[in-house]
């Protein structure tokens, strides 16, 4: 493409102005591009921080989920010992009422024919006595376990439910910048 003959020196001016305008708008569009690259830039490197701190949130809320579990079985556990406690004092109180039982029968059966036989089912009701103080105190630990283990499960059950709300809930605290 052939330029057209300038004639004039006003006219020279005016087109070498023109370019100079030209080159500028081209710079600046350039500068421009390069600006909009360097926000892309930011951009997907924001994005990358947010998906990484979600990413890391929800192992956080996974390992609490975890731990909220675990201490829910924890306390299932107890409670499954503290029934299996109970259960061996009760099975412990019914041979020591077998017991004093037999030795009720036995006393009967004796009468006044042994006089060491008195004396000897005492001891053994007094001992028998003892055990069911002794049944008495692990039925009691039983309970006691058994509602600490309760408790516990309670305790894990609100907590993972308070953390639950609290990770649906936006902090107060924070700035959104646009």
């Amino acid at each position: 493409m052939a330029l057209p003959f300038i004639r004039t020196n006003r006219e020279r001016e005016n087109v070498a102005l023109e370019r100079e305008r030209i080159a500028e708008e081209r710079e600046g569009i350039a500068n421009e591009r390069e600006h909009l690259a360097q926000e892309r830039e930011l951009v997907v490197s924001r994005r990358e921080q947010l998906t990484e701190g979600v990413e890391r949130w929800v192992r956080y809320l996974e390992s609490r989920a975890i731990l909220a579990n675990r201490r829910e079985t924890l306390a299932d556990e107890r409670e499954r010992i503290a029934d299996e406690r109970e259960a061996l004092a009760d099975q412990r109180e019914r041979i020591a009422d077998e017991r004093e039982r037999e030795a009720n029968e036995r006393e009967l059966e004796s009468g006044a024919d042994h006089p060491g036989g008195r004396n000897r089912n005492h001891k053994r009701r007094a001992a028998e006595r003892g055990e069911r103080h002794q049944e008495a105190a692990l039925r009691e630990q039983a309970n006691v376990e058994r509602e600490q283990a309760a408790s516990e499960r309670r305790f894990a059950r609100q907590r993972a439910e308070y953390e639950g709300e609290q990770a649906t809930q936006p902090s107060e605290g924070r700035r959104r910048d646009g």
